[in-house]
């Protein structure tokens, strides 16, 4: 296969876990939509069963967060592919027009804030509060804090 070829396809298969990544954040989105609706209708209807939609929405999120770190290998694939297609001689492609090879930043600040860091953090704390929603408000029958 030729080298443009390659590149052509390794471009794609970025392309196409980068679409995945948003798909999942898209899906994990209107999965909280769709249980801040349901919270509001239980908690008018049975405040003691309240507990369900905060643990159900502790799952998705625990899913949706292994949905992501699964596609990150994919990602992370391609870029490598990428970069070393950008670097073989045989490529001729210009220094300054690599796009892999450029997604290697020599920042701190670019390598600590990350996609992946960002969305691991957000797991983590939304995963913390939604254990401890549900405790709450299984221990407390669905009764608010007023």
């Amino acid at each position: 296969m030729d080298i443009t070829e390659r590149y052509k396809l390794i471009f794609e298969e970025h392309h196409y876990a980068s679409d995945f990544r948003i798909k999942i954040f898209t899906g994990w989105c209107a999965m909280y939509a769709g249980l801040a609706a349901a919270f509001v209708w239980v908690h008018t209807t049975s405040k003691s069963l309240t507990w369900i939609i905060t643990g159900a929405a502790a799952v998705i999120t625990a899913l949706m967060w292994l949905a992501d770190v699964r596609n990150r290998s994919a990602l992370r694939a391609s870029k490598d592919a990428g970069a070393a297609i950008e670097l073989d001689t045989s490529a001729g492609i210009p220094e300054d027009q690599r796009f892999f090879a450029c997604l290697k930043t020599d920042s701190l600040f670019e390598r600590l804030l990350t996609h992946s860091r960002a969305i691991d953090t957000f797991s983590i704390v939304v995963l913390v509060l939604l254990i401890g929603a549900t405790w709450y408000l299984c221990s407390h029958r669905g009764v608010l804090p007023q």
